[in-house]
């Protein structure tokens, strides 16, 4: 009886669309971790990936730093509004 090979069923469809869902950003190691949910074309999540990128690059911020002060201060007004602050402000 002669053996046949056929191609793999493919089990997954393929990524089309890719979407940070979460991230961390650490100033004090100057990094930031991203979750990102991978796509179908049906638009069901398939799968997630992650990993780890530094905001330094050649020994310089890869942003301007005053983006950095700019999402630091709007992070620090949502946790004074929230209540996570001891005294409601930045000190």
């Amino acid at each position: 009886m002669p053996l046949t090979l056929t191609t793999p069923l493919q089990t997954t469809k393929p990524i089309v669309k890719q979407e940070i869902v979460q991230f961390d950003v650490d100033l004090v190691t100057m990094s930031a971790r991203l979750t990102l949910a991978n796509y179908d074309a049906d638009g069901t999540v398939v799968s997630r990936t992650g990993g780890s990128v530094s905001l330094i690059a050649n020994g310089l911020p890869r942003f301007d730093l005053k983006l950095y002060a700019d999402i630091k201060s709007i992070l620090y007004k949502l946790a004074g509004e929230s209540g996570m602050l001891a005294n409601g402000t930045i000190s």
